[in-house]
């Protein structure tokens, strides 16, 4: 059935279409952070290392097919059809463990570990076509002095689910290991999969030539020689998530080195990086920022920067006094959290302003492809900076690594200032 392009999709369908997205990105942050947990505490970080290395492989190897795919299908297809498929997957490994239960036992730890990574790797398949789909949608479906609020909405339901995740999946994980974390997760995505298919506007036709045009090597260069800001904004891009990355094992680190051992520190501490990003998010769904985008993107960036910066140093306060350990690890955390709640709102802000220049900026047809790079750099990026921090931590501490990327992070956006006012003059000024 054909349906001709629609740009607005009724209350109702924005109503199913965030309510199917907060099941599915709930669903994602609560596998993420309970296997993240499972791997920390029962293997340590070096095959949690391993973990995420091998679940950003996907994204890398089909960087080059996704803007085909989400062009040829639609973004919104294409969100429903990945849902439905990460709800197969965990519904198998749900299956699994139900009919071998003794993978769980110590005996049976290496049969676990190929599950979880078979898993994962399954998983972010479909995750790789989702992600660019996700950051599409909203030119597909909205006006352009409407691309903004959408996004912000999308990307606030994105951190309400940081912040409801690790909650839902504390409870879980607590009260049914593994096996129901599978099951909850496998149900949720279903859901999702479902509120989608009810969408009924916003599933465009497009045509074959610009497909071909758009995603072709050629295509890629076009995009990036007529606007020169959005190789500028991908290149910044891909510092900031590079130098982000420690923090990836920092927070279950500090949570099990410096604050008890405990999966509550480390929900915790996502929890005020969700809310962190869920304000700003919140903020830019009502507010749209219009003027000088690009300067208050730097800005942003800036004090996220200093922000993650002094993370890295929050758990520095001497602790071999046994009489003030306590009072000590309650201000380290407290400064943690703090830190990340500012990091969480300037990141929030940041993003969805990078977001909407990268959506904005190039065509319509184009967005997919662009998108898809921005995908590469949020999550394939991760097994290259995590498998070098693999290696680096046979010399140096997470801490210090973590301290290393603060510093030079700080530096690289005061001087990023300069190629944005160069490259962006008419959305800087």
């Amino acid at each position: 059935m054909d349906l001709t392009v629609t740009k607005h999709s009724s209350r109702s369908d924005d109503i199913l279409l965030l309510v199917g997205q907060t099941l599915s990105q709930v669903s994602d942050r609560m596998v993420q952070l309970g296997l993240i947990w499972f791997i920390t505490s029962g293997f340590g970080e070096r095959f949690l290392i391993w973990y995420l290395v091998i679940g950003g492989l996907p994204h890398l190897l089909l960087v080059k097919h996704s803007g085909y795919i989400i062009q040829k299908i639609s973004s919104l297809r294409t969100v429903l059809y990945s849902d439905l498929a990460r709800g197969c997957v965990y519904l198998l490994a749900f299956a699994l463990i139900s009919i071998f239960p003794q993978w769980l036992s110590e005996k049976n730890h290496s049969a676990i570990l190929w599950l979880l990574f078979i898993s994962v790797f399954a998983s972010n398949i479909f995750s790789a076509f989702f992600n660019p789909a996700i950051l599409s949608l909203s030119v597909e479906i909205k006006e352009s002095d409407e691309v903004q609020k959408l996004t912000a909405k999308l990307s606030s339901i994105n951190s309400f689910a940081t912040i409801l995740g690790p909650i839902i999946g504390l409870y879980i994980f607590n009260a049914f290991n593994l096996n129901g974390l599978f099951i909850i997760a496998s149900i949720s995505y279903l859901l999702s999969a479902y509120a989608l298919s009810m969408v009924s506007k916003a599933i465009p036709n497009i045509k074959k030539t610009s497909i071909t045009d758009s995603t072709s090597d050629s295509g890629y260069l076009h995009i990036f020689k007529s606007h020169k800001i959005i190789g500028v904004m991908l290149s910044v891009f891909l510092i900031i998530n590079l130098m982000l990355s420690p923090i990836q094992i920092l927070m279950p680190s500090m949570a099990k080195d410096l604050f008890g051992n405990s999966f509550n520190s480390l929900a915790i501490m996502e929890t005020f990086l969700g809310v962190g990003i869920l304000i700003g998010g919140a903020i830019l769904s009502v507010f749209s920022i219009k003027k000088h985008t690009l300067f208050w993107t730097w800005l942003f960036l800036v004090i996220m920067s200093f922000a993650f910066s002094a993370f890295t140093y929050s758990g520095q306060i001497d602790l071999n006094d046994i009489t003030v350990l306590g009072q000590a690890m309650k201000i380290n955390f407290v400064m943690s959290a703090m830190c990340l709640l500012i990091l969480g709102f300037t990141l929030g802000m940041a993003n969805i302003l990078i977001l909407n220049i990268l959506q904005t900026q190039p065509k319509a047809t184009d967005v997919p492809t662009v998108m898809s790079f921005v995908n590469l750099i949020g999550t394939a990026t991760l097994p290259f900076s995590l498998a070098t921090l693999g290696i680096l931590q046979q010399y140096f501490s997470v801490a210090h690594l973590g301290q290393i990327s603060g510093t030079i992070l700080v530096l690289f956006v005061i001087l990023s200032y300069l190629p944005f006012r160069q490259y962006g003059q008419e959305i800087f000024k």
